[in-house]
């Protein structure tokens, strides 16, 4: 079991500036110490991880456990067994704002609070596009005059989770077949930035990439930045914290959840639900995740396992 008091898997964008955030905060209070482990997502320590994915209830979880995505912590052992087993509370203290699109991110039963999203657009490579109208919603990559021309977030052998599960949710499992067909292939964020707008060869008419990533594109006079109609893809940062808490980590857990941390996600491109704090983003954007309804109602493990099979079909067929 590990024992830190907080362990997170952050998304890359984030991961220096909140460890600069929370050691300023723990030099600022006395004894007794809070013991953190914080890692980028991409290079987690997988055995704590799968550790975690496999707890059949709160003992096997640290007090404060941070986790980016859409994840098999969303799935239906793991919602039933432990997020929803009474153990785990909401501990951000601000009222929740219906009028702010992000409001569909907090979790309605208040067992875990979500403090950003991590939120995925298109970004279209003028350089790249040729005759083809520049997409105005995620429908419009399954045209067959996108084949093989868009690169996504992936590694090379497997794709984005939430992304696939919100394509799933938006045109079915039909739907992530064609879209298999129009990804060329995965890569990260960071190198799709890179080659966006530059006129090389492994550019593509199209990236599925975080805003992040997107914001930081040299050529922008070369790119367009497209808000889907149908809404930005939001990958959840989610803290789960035990209701059992010492009144130190009971303190620290609401800091995590206040304006600090909020606005160091929002001024790195994650809107966050924290009312105090603007998103950054177009005032009618919304936000598409397979959501909180979905994750007590369905099994998302087994979800993810079809999308990733209709998906794959597709994307087999365009490769072969």
């Amino acid at each position: 079991m590990c024992a830190a008091d907080l362990v997170a898997y952050l998304p890359c964008p984030i991961k220096v500036p909140f460890e600069q955030a929370i050691e300023q905060y723990l030099a600022s209070q006395g004894s007794p110490p809070i013991a953190c482990q914080l890692e980028g997502n991409a290079n987690k320590n997988e055995e704590d991880y799968q550790a975690f994915l496999r707890a059949d209830g709160p003992d096997g979880l640290p007090p404060l456990l941070i986790t980016p995505g859409v994840n098999q912590l969303f799935g239906q052992k793991f919602v039933t067994n432990v997020l929803d087993s009474g153990n785990f509370g909401d501990v951000a203290d601000y009222p929740l704002d219906s009028s702010r699109s992000e409001s569909n991110l907090r979790d309605p039963q208040r067992h875990a609070t979500v403090l950003a999203a991590n939120v995925t657009v298109i970004v279209v490579d003028h350089t790249h596009l040729g005759s083809r109208q520049a997409p105005e919603r995620w429908t419009d990559l399954l045209s067959p005059e996108f084949e093989r021309s868009i690169v996504m977030r992936g590694n090379g052998k497997t794709f984005c989770e939430t992304t696939l599960l919100a394509w799933q949710q938006l045109f079915g499992n039909e739907g992530l077949r064609r879209m298999g067909r129009s990804i060329r292939e995965g890569k990260h964020p960071a190198q799709m930035a890179k080659v966006a707008g530059t006129g090389q060869c492994d550019g593509a008419a199209a990236y599925v990439m975080p805003y992040f990533f997107a914001r930081n594109i040299r050529n922008q006079d070369k790119v367009s930045l497209i808000w889907p109609k149908e809404g930005v893809i939001a990958s959840p940062v989610t803290l789960l914290a035990k209701r059992q808490l010492s009144p130190e980590l009971q303190a620290f857990a609401q800091w995590l959840t206040g304006s600090t941390i909020a606005r160091l996600f929002s001024v790195a491109g994650l809107p966050t639900p924290h009312p105090s704090v603007s998103s950054g983003l177009p005032v009618t954007c919304n936000y598409l995740w397979p959501g909180w309804n979905r994750a007590r109602t369905q099994d998302l493990s087994a979800a993810l396992l079809t999308s990733e099979e209709a998906f794959e079909s597709g994307h087999r067929w365009s490769i072969e």
